[in-house]
């Protein structure tokens, strides 16, 4: 007597209560999973990206939104600022700053932004080159890893910008008349980098025609700062919102608040999980009891050729089993295939889209954790089947 063949052809037998339970414990698992890899990855890209970024000035505006837009690129700038101001107001006025590096944005290629910086840009993220040279002379471009992927572009093709920002009612608009050459190609980064296109400032000016003005010239979107000791980080950005026309964020402390903010979030999320798999195990449990009512004469046949109740109690354990493995494996797949389609229908959330084949280290215990509800599910059915009284279902049969 196959108990597993057994326990599985009792499972297909009642096709209804079995596909709900699949569902639930589907659903469940799935959503733990999926929320533990976006969280892990979020906070790691979060992390990873701030590294030698201190501090970011920039326009007045909400601190939050000047650090998402030019430490990760994914919102609007606040505006722009003179960095010749800067220099002299700030730059020549704190000893304790490092290094500051300007940055121009605004300006995009399907999707992608494209940042006019210096060669200290791309050193922040530690960038190697894997094909072709450092672009960094006028309407020259080096893409990041993932741009060159996606867009199929190589060394030698040219690139049209378009218009990342416009006015309310106006159209985005191509600068046909001035291409960028594509040069080089970085390695991927794990960053933010791996999704940029990178060139010089003067290029950003001469696109917009501001390469006659020298007043235009002198505007960079913000600049991002590295400091000598972190005391520096207590007092400069204080120093340079109560002194100056300028808006200082510490990008350390905004993402902070952020993610003090999305943990409650993934907080609901994670209960909506341990709902739903309650609510599984409270299915497996009932359907379960249900199908031991109708089959007690079975049971009871099965006494007659010789298992004992130890073999009962096995049988009906294992259905919970092969739900439990059905579930988390199904569940697994599920928050696969979110994390498949993320980039495709929320390009802005890619860089925060974990590998859909990596082993999330917290998928063990959810493992566990279904399994264990399974388990938890049938042992109650599991006794009942096995003090099956055998004379008293035979003279009822």
């Amino acid at each position: 007597m196959n108990l597993f063949k057994l326990s599985l052809k009792n499972l297909l037998s009642r096709p209804l209560g079995t596909l709900l339970c699949l569902i639930l414990l589907t659903l469940g698992t799935g959503l733990i999973s999926l929320v533990f890899q976006l969280n892990r990855e979020f906070d790691s890209q979060l992390t990873r990206n701030l590294k030698g970024i201190s501090m970011v000035v920039g326009a007045k505006g909400s601190p939050l939104q000047l650090v998402l837009s030019t430490v990760y690129h994914l919102d609007n700038p606040t505006g722009n600022i003179s960095w010749s101001q800067f220099k002299r107001e700030v730059l020549d006025q704190q000893s304790m700053i490092a290094k500051a590096i300007p940055i121009n944005l605004g300006d995009n290629y399907q999707g992608f932004p494209i940042v006019g910086s210096t060669t200290d840009f791309p050193a922040l993220y530690g960038a190697e080159l894997a094909e072709g040279e450092l672009g960094m002379q006028s309407m020259e471009l080096t893409l990041g890893a993932r741009v060159a992927q996606q867009l199929g572009l190589r060394p030698g093709d040219e690139v049209i910008s378009s218009h990342a920002l416009v006015a309310e009612g106006e159209e985005f608009g191509q600068h046909d008349d001035h291409p960028y050459r594509v040069k080089g190609i970085f390695k991927a980064t794990g960053t933010v980098l791996d999704r940029l296109l990178v060139t010089d400032l003067g290029s950003t000016y001469e696109v917009h025609n501001h390469n006659q003005d020298s007043s235009l010239q002198d505007q960079v979107t913000a600049v991002l700062v590295s400091f000598r000791s972190p005391m520096a980080a207590l007092m400069v950005p204080r120093i340079i919102n109560q002194n100056t026309t300028f808006q200082a964020a510490v990008p350390s402390m905004e993402v902070t608040r952020l993610l003090d903010l999305l943990g409650v979030g993934t907080g609901i999320l994670r209960s909506l999980g341990a709902i739903i798999l309650f609510l599984s195990a409270f299915s497996v449990f009932i359907s379960l009891l249900n199908s031991l009512r109708d089959r007690k004469p079975e049971l009871a046949l099965m006494r007659v050729l010789g298992a004992g109740p130890g073999k009962l109690f096995l049988s009906i354990l294992l259905e919970g089993i092969w739900l439990s493995l059905a579930g988390f494996l199904l569940g697994i797949g599920l928050s696969r295939l979110v994390l498949l389609v993320i980039p495709a229908f929320s390009p802005n959330s890619a860089p925060f889209a974990p590998d859909p084949w990596q082993v999330s280290p917290e998928e063990p215990w959810i493992f566990l954790l279904t399994l264990g509800i399974g388990l938890l599910a049938s042992v109650i059915p599991a006794l009942l089947a096995m003090k099956t009284n055998l004379h008293k279902t035979l003279s009822d049969g």
